[in-house]
């Protein structure tokens, strides 16, 4: 009697730690689950960080290339300046007969 009570009773044992084994197999997945939920909003944010900053520095690049089209632009009036300049300082020594330094 006692041999036919203790079959079941170790079944009854093996079901109740498989069912703990389950049990925690299901926790730990869950707690992956919440990890890997953690990690995409970790990615999602340093990708959102990386595009704000690619942003800034393309509005750097513009800003860049605008300040240097003004420099250019400011660069070339100088030049067009000087060479009036020394036109009209030509035009000045032939009207007044300089040769220049002898």
């Amino acid at each position: 009697k006692v041999e036919a009570l203790s079959a079941p009773a170790a079944a009854a044992k093996a079901l109740e730690e498989r069912v703990v084994e389950m049990t925690t197999q299901v926790a730990n997945h869950g707690r992956t689950l919440d990890d890997a939920r953690a990690v995409k909003l970790a990615l999602e944010d340093v990708v959102a960080q990386r595009d704000a900053e690619v942003a800034r520095l393309r509005r750097g690049v513009e800003t860049a290339a605008e300040v240097e089209a003004e420099l250019r632009g400011e660069r070339d009036r100088r030049h067009a300046a000087l060479s009036h300049l020394r036109t009209l300082r030509q035009q000045l020594h032939q009207e007044n007969g300089y040769a220049g330094p002898a």
